[in-house]
């Protein structure tokens, strides 16, 4: 005779699914880059750079570069 497999009750595994789920909707992503001149390529220090449509933002350093999350 098989044997029967039983399942877990459904709350326990909606409750799985929306535990797995979460992970993916608060996973963030660092965004990265360096802001020069385009004549000479030095390092443009002090930009203000943002995410459109939101209050993200951030500035570069001495060295053009930057790093928004």
């Amino acid at each position: 005779m098989p044997k029967k497999i039983t399942l877990p009750p459904r709350g326990v595994l909606f409750a799985l699914f929306l535990a797995l789920l979460s992970f993916n909707v608060n996973a963030q992503k660092a965004v990265t880059g360096k802001i020069a001149n385009s004549k000479d390529q030095k390092p443009l220090i002090g930009v203000t750079v943002t995410v459109k449509g939101t209050n993200i933002a951030t500035q570069t350093d001495v060295d053009g570069s930057f790093k928004l999350t």
